[in-house]
């Protein structure tokens, strides 16, 4: 797979977007941030579950750092913020919020599918290669 730009959100703790780029590499993904803070570098045998999103650009990944379980997304397009706006209701803007991903979605959707495809298998040869 190519290095791809995309958007990461952990889904536990701070959730913040951080733009960077993703890229499969001997076995890990690995994941650079833009902004020089520090990324991310996944083992495909630490992987336990690679989930996407249908009708959106989302692959959620859920992985093993340490002793710990942890669960990012990576969206493909821009997310759309995480807090509603000041004076919309929450209903209202998760609305949006999904239409938007809806739209984001046409442009990067076999983009998509092909890094869903290549982490599940690179999860499956990880888990292959513990059994020999």
């Amino acid at each position: 797979m190519q290095r791809t730009q995309v958007w990461a959100v952990r889904l536990s703790g701070l959730q913040r977007e951080v733009k960077g780029t993703i890229l499969l590499e001997d076995g890990s993904l690995v994941f650079d941030a833009a902004d020089g803070s520090r990324g991310e570098r996944i083992s495909a045998s630490d992987l336990r579950k690679v989930r996407r999103i249908r009708g959106s650009p989302v692959i959620v990944i859920e992985y093993v750092t340490g002793s710990v379980d942890a669960k990012a997304a990576f969206y493909f397009s821009k997310p759309p913020p995480l807090e509603p706006p000041e004076g919309t209701r929450k209903k209202k803007a998760r609305k949006q919020a999904v239409h938007y991903l809806e739209i984001a979605n046409i442009n990067v959707k076999e983009r998509v599918k092909a890094w869903h495809r290549a982490l599940k298998d690179a999860m499956e040869d990880a888990a292959g290669s513990r059994k020999r």
